[in-house]
């Protein structure tokens, strides 16, 4: 329980980090990045006090499995602190980081099409229909063109 209490701690100090990025003069990446390796660490060490509490379902899952038998079998004499630790890095992690590749691989194809799309002005029609100016507040908001846009978007987002 206190390695949770900890993570909590840590991950509201992080995010300040990540809000205060002017003031502090960090990156917001580096503070993000910084912020995960320090979680992945304190649970890593914590295991114990998080995993015996009964909540992670993967880990339940895990101890029922054939990788578990496996990781016995290999090595006997591994108590559950090794199990544990076997568990986090070859299932967590591994979930987590592929999740994330994803995510990137998602973003970098998103992100190369509207640059393409950008470069030859196809944004020119939405750019041309805009009504309103930035002057500190946003004053006069074209609504309809913005629902309209968000619609296409949401409709093309639940054919997936």
């Amino acid at each position: 329980m206190l390695t949770l209490i900890l993570m909590l701690v840590v991950f509201i100090l992080g995010y300040i980090a990540i809000a205060m990025e002017g003031p502090l003069k960090v990156d917001k990446a580096a503070s993000a990045l910084f912020l995960g390796v320090i979680l992945w660490v304190i649970y890593i060490y914590g295991l114990p006090g998080v995993l015996n509490l009964g909540d992670s379902p993967s880990w339940a899952e895990f101890q029922k499995s054939q990788m578990l038998s496996e990781f016995k079998t290999k090595y006997p004499a591994a108590g559950l602190l090794d199990q544990m630790k076997y568990f986090i890095i070859s299932s967590e992690v591994v979930d987590h980081l592929g999740t994330l590749s994803q995510i990137l691989f998602f973003l970098l194809g998103a992100m190369t099409i509207v640059e393409t799309v950008d470069q030859h002005e196809g944004f020119r029609v939405i750019t041309d229909r805009r009504k309103f100016t930035v002057v500190g507040v946003l004053k006069k908001v074209d609504i309809p063109t913005i629902l309209f846009y968000l619609g296409i978007l949401s409709a093309v987002a639940a054919l997936e």
